[in-house]
């Protein structure tokens, strides 16, 4: 009877024990993430930026329906960030799914599809094969938030067309975080940091850069600034120097210089050549060095802009007249390098390509105490001219051997960060400073050598530009925005572009090894569990055997 009532106090315990536990688990959420990358595991910034929202965020998502493997695996990813976004938001975040093929009427369906375009989310061609018969459908690996009036559209999937639909995909994985939370910062920014575009010296103006500053407004107060009129550019968290033309006086970089000693960041955005792009139009012109008056300070900061020109197999195209009646034609272009080999940095990870026209080299020189970092890189077929350089366009009338293009792969953009000297360290000051720094604070520098990766056309007949990085000969949309906005983060601080560090390995299988050893798997699975089921029987029918009959 003692022995009962310890039996029921047992039963009554574990219950009690496994209700407590269930109770304290529901107030405080944890996850131990146990995979090798790390794929479950949230960024802390993420957690904070979720932590932080005080009304309620909706994200509705447009991936749904049957599919692929392939976007099954990135529609899982997705609702499963998704539900841990909802526990870290305190229940401030709803989402839903949503399949837009699943819409019986189809004049109503491609409505709606016109107003997810609209919206800023691209379709995709989905072959599906059932039954041996192929069905072309439309897929939106897309999602928009709302959070009070404002509505901000995700992409997944950005059509990158440098690399297989396999890497893409696993990209579109490892980016599931990192835009999310993107669009949760924009749609709920308020402006705190202060940015600003040096204007002056035939730097570009607000219509050139008028599409990045539009994307820059939503999480930053963007100015235009002057030089020589500032005294004070302690309020600006980055600086950005895009395509100056003339040279700077010493003041002016005594100023500039102060300004990264006191931890400023810094984005230039230089072209070492003057090319004469209008000359192009009647077939040759000519590239000649820039007299800038920034030589100095940069090869003081530990990099060195060269007077030189990149042709590189890869490239953008030109349209150029071949026949004696106009007609004109696309031809590759050498000197518009297409960018799609990047380091290892969270500033350029899982971008598409980049559009680049005239661009230089960039080497580093010996700088105490700050680190470099090679962003950019060229393809393996380049080849370098040395100023002046003559830029004829007959000469894509011309066959050039590749072995010409043999200069290997070029950097073409420099991250630098640490304490750098500063270049009037023993030199006599052009002005009077106050609380003048020979060594900096923590600062960084980003050089790329090439201007017109900010730049924007401008579309005379909608009267507004094009948005940057798109190339209207190509009709391709390049990844010219992403790379600025990333840096522009990462040189103000913001760590959420580090959520982009995160890589989950692609472990796909062996297709010959499966096919050879499909018959043997096909066996195993059989008759294994069949084997393992007769053994289990056999030992526990010895055991049992044994146990009542010493009983």
């Amino acid at each position: 009877m003692k022995k009962k009532w310890i039996n029921i106090v047992d039963y009554f315990l574990v219950i009690g024990i496994v209700a407590c536990l269930n109770v304290l688990f529901a107030q405080y959420f944890f996850r131990i993430d146990l995979t090798e990358d790390n794929r479950y595991s949230l960024a802390p910034v993420t957690k904070d930026i979720l932590r932080n929202l005080d009304e309620k965020v909706y994200v509705e998502v447009f991936l749904a329906g049957d599919m692929n493997p392939g976007y099954e695996r990135l529609k899982k990813t997705i609702k499963e960030k998704l539900q841990e976004f909802k526990v870290y938001s305190n229940k401030g975040l709803e989402f839903r799914f949503v399949d837009p093929n699943q819409i019986a009427d189809k004049k109503i369906r491609e409505n709606f599809y016109t107003q997810l375009v609209k919206k800023g989310l691209h379709y995709r061609y989905y072959l599906e094969e059932k039954g041996g018969q192929k069905d072309e459908k439309i897929i939106f690996p897309g999602a928009l938030i709302y959070y009070h009036e404002r509505e901000i559209p995700v992409m997944f999937m950005k059509g990158k067309k440098m690399i297989s639909p396999e890497e893409e995909l696993n990209e579109a994985v490892e980016d599931v975080e990192f835009g999310l939370i993107s669009g949760l910062r924009r749609v709920t920014a308020k402006k705190v940091k202060n940015i600003a575009f040096v204007e002056g010296h035939g730097a570009f103006d607000e219509d050139e850069v008028a599409d990045i500053s539009s994307s820059l407004f939503e999480n930053y107060n963007v100015q235009r600034i002057h030089l020589s009129d500032s005294t004070a550019l302690k309020p600006f968290s980055v600086l950005i120097i895009a395509g100056p033309k003339t040279a700077y006086s010493e003041p002016e970089k005594l100023k500039l210089d102060q300004y990264i000693m006191k931890g400023g960041s810094v984005l230039f955005l230089i072209n070492a050549l003057n090319v004469y792009k209008d000359s192009l139009a009647n077939g040759v012109t000519y590239g000649l060095p820039y007299k800038l008056n920034l030589e100095d300070l940069l090869f003081t900061y530990g990099l060195r802009l060269n007077p030189t020109l990149i042709q590189d197999k890869y490239s953008g195209v030109i349209k150029v007249q071949t026949a004696a009646d106009g007609q004109e034609q696309m031809l590759s272009y050498p000197f518009y390098p297409v960018i799609y080999n990047f380091s290892k940095n969270p500033i350029v990870k899982n971008l598409d390509a980049i559009l680049t026209h005239f661009i230089g080299t960039i080497d580093t020189v010996k700088a105490e105490n700050v680190k470099k970092t090679p962003l950019l890189f060229t393809s393996t077929d380049t080849r370098i001219y040395s100023s002046p350089v003559q830029i004829n366009l007959n000469d894509l009338r011309k066959n050039v051997a590749l072995n010409k293009f043999n200069a290997g792969s070029l950097t073409v953009g420099y991250l630098l960060e640490g304490n750098f000297t500063s270049l009037y360290k023993n030199r006599p000051l052009p002005i009077p400073v106050k609380d003048y720094l020979s060594v900096s604070k923590p600062a960084k520098i980003l050089l790329v050598s090439d201007a017109d990766i900010i730049k924007n056309d401008y579309d005379a007949q909608l009267k507004k530009p094009v948005p940057l990085g798109f190339d209207v000969n190509m009709r391709y949309q390049f990844s010219n925005k992403d790379f600025l906005l990333n840096a522009i983060d990462y040189l103000a601080g913001e760590e959420i572009v580090n959520v982009r560090g995160k890589e989950i390995k692609m472990r796909p299988l062996d297709k010959e090894a499966v096919t050879e050893g499909r018959m043997e798997w096909r066996v195993i699975n059989i008759i294994a569990p069949l084997v393992l089921l007769i053994l289990f029987g056999i030992l526990r029918y010895y055991y049992r055997k044994k146990k009542y009959s010493n009983f």
